[in-house]
């Protein structure tokens, strides 16, 4: 069965992180914070009655940095273009935990931000409709419009699937307000190919055979030689010892 998806604003402390959250080198934690309570203001002025075009123009109109920053956020967590780069959760267990987004997550728990935008997913239909009433009827006690907004944009990403572990490639991004660099994660780089296993050769195999024993024969002989060499020597000098204890013995008498 297919797993169901939906974009749902769901409150920061809900979301649990199944790991410690290390430091990243793709954004300091100015930024992170930045990002999570650039989050908060855009909910905040959802609520107020500003449409979704005006808040992601500000990523090129924004007259300040701050704007910028709000719009570049916005289209990164919040619009279908942005869709690599938005925050899901799976459900797993009657727990919600976090596949992509971590560090921003982190960081808007430690802000105390209410709210995230998060694409959830849960094993079938049944589970996500209860899900997302629950969800839904949290967040509309803070602010019916944004459950609204969720409702009308459903998005999809890009690829036209949430992100799952099988996908072959992934890619980071730099969290600046002025755009994102983008490259792949070593831990997706291909792997070298295995080498096609080699077809049994009969003749070859008993050909190392024979080599073995004539190796172990060889082995055999120059240990056997070698031990008569030693008794050889042992003789010899017990000989040579014998005939001067005799060659005394005459010299006494």
């Amino acid at each position: 069965m297919a797993w169901s998806e939906r974009f749902l604003p769901v409150r920061t402390s809900s979301l649990e992180l199944d790991e410690p959250v290390r430091p990243t080198a793709k954004a300091t934690e100015a930024q992170l914070r930045s990002y999570a309570l650039n989050a908060s203001e855009i909910y905040r002025r959802l609520a107020a009655g500003e449409s979704s075009e005006r808040l992601e123009s500000l990523r090129s109109t924004g007259t300040t940095a701050q704007e910028r920053a709000l719009g570049e956020t916005y289209y990164r967590m919040f619009s279908d273009a942005g869709g690599e780069h938005r925050i899901e959760a799976d459900f797993v267990d009657g727990r919600l935990v976090v596949q992509r987004g971590r560090h921003r997550v982190d960081a808007a728990q430690r802000a105390a931000v209410p709210f995230f935008p998060v694409h959830v997913r849960a094993q079938d239909e049944t589970t996500m409709a209860a899900l997302s009433a629950r969800v839904e009827r949290d967040a509309s006690l803070t602010s019916p419009a944004i459950v609204d907004y969720h409702r009308q944009h459903q998005s999809q990403s890009r690829d036209g699937a949430i992100r799952t572990t099988e996908k072959a490639e992934r890619e980071t991004m730099s969290f600046g307000a002025e755009g994102y660099s983008r490259r792949k994660s070593p831990e997706f780089e291909p792997r070298p190919q295995r080498s096609e296993p080699v077809a049994p050769d009969p003749a070859r195999e008993q050909t190392q055979r024979q080599l073995g024993r004539h190796a172990i024969a060889g082995a055999s002989r120059s240990a056997d030689d070698a031990r008569q060499e030693r008794l050889n020597r042992a003789l010899g000098s017990a000989a040579v010892e014998g005939a001067r204890d005799q060659s005394r013995d005459r010299d006494r008498r």
